[in-house]
């Protein structure tokens, strides 16, 4: 499906199937951007190159654009300013595009030339005065073409009217004096020229002089050049070496003039006169004594004509476009001196250049107004303009607009808006400055990760926060921006946070087990249990706040989705159920003792749930056991002999099961038996007083004769002790009764102090 020309916007497509299943997207078409626009300076479209003006430089007026200008033949030129001359004449197009939006606009230029010089005769070109015939022909001159010629003649300085020109109608010439002088022809139209000379020769007699006009040039001009001096210098006679005589004749005149105004022809040695007004002058050199004069017409103009003048910029108006433009002031007169004028400091500034920058604030009115003064050096006329300037800096109106019906929030049900350029122009609409153009987005940013988005009406807004726009009025080039924040309306749920829930327990033998889940916050909530079949529970929390449960009767990961209906925020959360866990034990009063041992038994079994229903079978390891029903009946058996016991727990409850075992150790109680006779023979049968013990500790014994004589001592550390019938020197003693006395310490405490007698025999 074709489309065409929707206009700008936002559009979503839609695809039905035949089925009827569908798909949307959305797509934004953008605003159709401006076609640059764009003149030359000096304007076109056709330009022609002559000998006046070999180099045509022209302006492209938009700077902000990329400029190529290509004719086919010549090579290219970038760039706004580009300069033609003979070398690459033709047709030319001027393309300028825009660097933000590559929109293009282009115009058309021919370079022509125009260097074919006129064509001129003279008549005649030779002529030869004496003393007696000194009448000099009068010159006449044709020129092709006719009309917008200009005829200058170059008088030779050796004889009078150093080099003068002057403007004639082509006919009746008159010629100062006798030389080689030149003639110019000049086309008006292109400058183009051709020069002729011409001779007048003088025989033997004539004078020779040079007159001159070091300030004036012969011209009667404005204030400060209004008199004219002419002098007479490098006078001589031929053959040189004599003094001659001057007069002056006076416009009009026949008789003499002279600097005393007196009457009568009358010559004077250097005259030098002053005069105010102008005309034909004629200056006579007299030869005393030839009598030979020179006559040399002098011509007087009238020049009070202002000097040319001309202002070129590429704009008078500034802009964040063109913040800059350089006035540039030019004459086609020529010795003439520039000067600017302007309202600050210092005020003048001499020069034909004078750049402009934008100052101050927006106005509509001239921001200056600015003199040129080109002043004539020769006649001192002078000659003004007045550039007023003015300034187009007003920034624009940069603006971001939310989506209709939103207020520029972003939500779970609302993920992401469009936030839409609703810039304008800040030019004033009672300004002349043209306001027609559009205020382009040039630059779109984001909160991280927003990437930026350049030259777009739109801007998608996935992430809160501040977003900021940057703006250019395509009428002045000028830029603005402004920042708009998306607020965050995405109310999630708080779900177990801080707390979490310990883990439910499915207990040995439970059919069930309960999750649960701790929700905050303040709006009514949806919650949904579920487990690896589905759905388990749903309900809606009004209160937004509070411990939510199931009941479930499996092991695992139990889901819950919490869903802000009010904004379509959704938190996943969680509760894990695990399995019990049977844990056998139990402490016994004694783990070690002596025969008899009797050894009570405390029961502390448990499971996850507490220690209920557990069934406890005893082994205790001597025989007996014992089968209870609660861990509350505790048991205990005797231990008769000595010996290790090992007692073990067996506890059950439903499919758990867990033992525990302990050693109990029982030893002999002490004992400690004196015999009362021995024979200590050799014949190997009772040969040794030995002690039947058991389970002592140090021993020690004490034997004595009767008559009270100390015969034998003994300490023992192993319980046990022996006498052979020896004393302490290792000697027989004597047979007959001996009294002991010996002291000892059972293991289990008990304490011995024997004392008796024994019977020794051999």
């Amino acid at each position: 499906t074709i489309v065409n020309n929707p206009g700008a916007g936002i559009y979503t497509a839609v695809v039905v199937a035949a089925g009827g299943c569908s798909a949307t997207a959305a797509f934004t078409v953008n605003t159709q951007p401006t076609i640059p626009a764009f003149t030359l300076n000096p304007q076109g479209p056709n330009f022609t190159v002559t000998c006046s003006n070999p180099t045509i430089t022209i302006n492209a007026t938009d700077p902000g654009l990329n400029y190529n200008w290509v004719n086919g033949v010549s090579a290219p030129i970038t760039g706004s300013v580009a300069n033609f001359n003979n070398l690459n004449l033709g047709t030319w197009s001027v393309t300028g595009t825009d660097p933000f939006s590559n929109c293009i606009k282009t115009n058309t230029l021919t370079v022509f030339q125009n260097i074919i010089p006129p064509t001129s005769t003279i008549t005649p070109v030779f002529q030869s005065i004496t003393c007696a015939n000194p009448v000099i022909q009068t010159i006449t001159t044709t020129a092709t073409p006719s009309t917008n010629v200009e005829h200058q003649f170059y008088w030779d300085a050796t004889y009078g009217g150093g080099s003068l020109t002057g403007v004639y109608s082509g006919t009746a010439v008159v010629v100062p004096g006798p030389g080689t002088h030149t003639y110019v022809l000049i086309n008006l139209l292109n400058g183009c020229t051709v020069t002729k000379t011409f001779t007048i020769a003088t025989g033997s007699g004539f004078p020779t002089y040079t007159i001159t006009s070091p300030v004036q040039h012969f011209s009667v001009g404005c204030t400060g050049k209004d008199i004219v001096d002419i002098n007479i210098v490098n006078g001589n006679t031929n053959p040189p070496g004599g003094a001659l005589n001057y007069t002056i004749l006076p416009p009009g005149q026949s008789g003499p003039y002279t600097v005393s105004a007196q009457s009568g022809y009358t010559f004077q040695i250097f005259p030098n006169p002053t005069v105010f007004t102008p005309g034909t002058y004629t200056v006579i050199g007299k030869d005393p004594v030839s009598g030979c004069e020179t006559r040399v017409p002098v011509s007087i103009i009238q020049n009070t004509i202002a000097p040319h003048r001309e202002v070129t910029a590429i704009t008078r108006t500034l802009s964040c476009f063109t913040p800059s433009v350089v006035l540039l002031g030019s004459s086609n007169t020529p010795n003439t001196g520039y000067q600017w004028k302007y309202p600050t400091a210092p005020g003048v500034l001499p020069g034909t250049t004078y750049t402009v920058n934008v100052t101050g604030a927006p106005s509509t009115t001239a921001i200056a107004v600015y003199t040129f003064v080109v002043t004539d050096n020769t006649n001192a006329c002078i000659n003004t303009t007045l550039i007023p300037m003015y300034q187009n800096i007003y920034v624009p109106i940069a603006k971001i607009n939310p989506p209709f019906g939103n207020n520029g929030a972003i939500s779970c049900k609302t993920p992401s808006i469009v936030l839409t350029n609703g810039s304008s122009t800040g030019i004033p609409p009672t300004s002349t400055f043209p306001t027609g153009s559009l205020t382009i987005a040039r630059l779109w940013e984001g909160p991280s990760p927003q990437i930026p988005l350049q030259n777009n009406s739109t801007y998608i807004a996935l992430q809160p926060g501040t977003y900021s726009l940057t703006v250019q009025d395509m009428n002045n080039g000028c830029y603005n921006n402004t920042v708009f924040v998306v607020a965050d309306n995405r109310d999630y749920p708080v779900v177990n946070n801080p707390l979490v829930p310990a883990p439910a327990v499915l207990d040995c033998g439970a059919a069930s087990a309960t999750v649960t889940a701790i929700i905050t916050g303040t709006v009514p909530v949806k919650y949904e249990w579920y487990d690896n079949n589905g759905l388990v529970k749903t309900a809606t929390l009004t209160a937004g706040s509070g411990t939510v449960f199931a009941a479930v009767t499996n092991l695992g990961e139990y889901p819950i989705i919490v869903t802000n209906e009010a904004n379509g925020c959704v938190t996943l959360a969680g509760a894990q159920v695990i399995t019990g866990t049977l844990n056998a034990a139990f402490v016994p009063d004694r783990t070690t003792g002596y025969a008899p041992l009797t050894v009570n038994f405390t029961n502390q079994s448990s499971s996850a749930l507490g220690s209920g229903s557990i069934t406890s079978v005893w082994s205790f390891g001597n025989g007996g056991s014992a089968t209870v029903t609660s861990v509350a009946t505790n048991t205990s058996t005797i231990y008769n002999q000595p010996g290790t016991y090992t007692v073990t727990l067996f506890a059950n409850k439903g499919a758990c099961q867990d033992a525990e075992s302990k050693i109990i150790t029982v030893e002999l109680p002490s004992k400690l038996e004196v015999p009362n006779v021995f024979t200590p023979n050799g014949d190997g049968a009772n040969d040794i007083f030995f002690l039947r013990t058991s389970n002592l500790t140090e021993i020690k014994a004490s034997i004595y004769d009767r008559w009270g004589n100390m015969v034998y001592e003994i300490n023992s550390s192993t319980g046990n002790i022996e006498w052979n019938g020896k004393n302490q020197a290792g000697k027989e003693v004597a047979e007959g009764t001996y009294f002991y006395i010996i002291t000892s310490t059972g293991k289990d405490g008990i304490p011995y102090d024997t004392k008796g007698t024994v019977n020794l025999y051999r």
